[in-house]
């Protein structure tokens, strides 16, 4: 079946955001380019929403989980046990801290998409930008795997490493895979214009990292 008749044929979706959950999470992760042409004409914004707080909870419980089991093997002995009660004071703030830093994410990455597929002839909704960037964190669960795995099963912090950065780099490229599809739908894009749209947030902080660099530094020289 050629890729226009795949439009044909699963262009049309669900009204509002009356989707079957596992259906779009499994579309999204293994049908993206079936899936995507029904996802941007009506987003499941709503269904959306509560996968990314999900998966972004399951992410920051993971971390403050697997963060302390790596410091026990690198903080001098006893300093761990020092550190306990006040942590355990600041799960909490952690947590929503991190919860709303990943909702900030989600909202300043998205605008950036919006923006950079509008200047690129794209004539797409924000609404569905938005969808299709909550969407694309589904393969985070790759690290959310990776983290629980070393933490329980390897005190090396080698192989954890390693085993954690072959999860995120498999999250990463299957991430892109999903925006891509899902910009080029949601905007009318070729898939050359997509793939430029999804690397700009990537290459605005490549451009601006030297730049914060060398303001942090005359700072510090200046004072």
């Amino acid at each position: 079946m050629s890729y226009q008749e795949d439009r044909e044929v699963f262009k049309t979706g669900p009204a509002g955001d009356k989707w079957n959950l596992p259906e779009l999470i499994y579309g999204a992760l293994f049908e993206p380019r079936k899936t995507m042409p029904a996802v941007v004409k009506n987003p499941p914004l709503t269904q959306v929403l509560i996968v990314y707080t999900l998966i972004a909870a399951a992410n920051i419980l993971t971390g403050l989980y697997t963060i302390p089991q790596t410091l026990i093997y690198e903080l001098p002995r006893g300093f761990w046990e020092q550190l306990v009660p006040g942590l355990k004071v600041l799960l909490p703030l952690l947590a929503t801290l991190g919860l709303i830093a990943a909702y900030l994410k989600w909202f300043i990455i998205s605008g950036i998409f919006q923006l950079t597929a509008e200047l690129l002839g794209g004539t797409g909704r924000g609404r569905a930008v938005l969808t299709v960037a909550g969407l694309a964190v589904l393969p985070s669960f790759l690290t959310i795997l990776a983290g629980l795995l070393t933490g329980w099963f390897t005190d090396n912090g080698f192989l954890s490493l390693g085993i954690t950065g072959l999860a995120s780099l498999g999250y990463m490229v299957w991430g892109m895979i999903i925006l891509v599809f899902g910009i080029r739908e949601a905007h009318t894009l070729s898939t050359g214009k997509a793939v430029l749209t999804v690397l700009m947030p990537a290459v605005l902080l490549i451009a601006v990292f030297p730049v914060l660099i060398i303001l942090f530094l005359l700072s510090i020289a200046i004072v």
